[in-house]
């Protein structure tokens, strides 16, 4: 199930993505394109773009990833 996010929770999403994407910034070192690399002023930036939505990925009502929608 998929629950809409606040402006409240864009720190949580981006510790989440930092905890999911840190493994393979060690291993690769694309510290350029990686998601682990993207500062949460950036995450909020993106959060405040009209086009743009952010999601929790919920499973029995824990918020166990996050996704972003972009409706061009």
């Amino acid at each position: 199930m998929l629950k809409k996010a606040t402006r409240e929770d864009i720190q949580t999403i981006w510790k989440m993505q930092v905890e999911a994407f840190t493994d393979l910034l060690n291993k690769y070192q694309d510290y350029g394109t990686s998601p682990a690399n993207e500062s949460l002023e950036k995450i909020i930036a993106k959060y405040e773009q009209p086009w743009t939505t952010y999601y929790y990925i919920m499973s029995d009502d824990i918020a166990v990833g996050a996704v972003r929608i972009v409706n061009k």
